[in-house]
């Protein structure tokens, strides 16, 4: 991931580009908005639930909450987020 840095404390924004057949996962301090912005990919929450998305898609991620992305192509994501203190 590729972070931008911000010029307050309590904001954050990360570039995610994984390649074909990648993933990504992580669990959440704050509440993370997602912004697909090529590619496709899947999003798992929990064991039980998943989703797909595509370029030009948003999605959200509650707080405290393990997911993980898988991609079948490139993909690139944008996530805002509030930063640990």
């Amino acid at each position: 991931a590729v972070n931008y840095p911000c010029p307050v404390a309590d904001f954050g924004i990360d570039s995610v580009t994984m390649p074909a057949n990648g993933s990504y996962q992580g669990l959440t301090n704050s509440l993370e908005i997602w912004l697909v912005h090529e590619g496709a990919a899947r999003v798992h929450l929990g064991s039980n639930y998943h989703f797909d998305v595509v370029g030009g898609q948003a999605f959200a991620v509650f707080a405290e909450q393990r997911f993980s992305i898988s991609s079948a192509q490139k993909t690139n994501l944008y996530r805002a987020f509030v930063p640990a203190m």
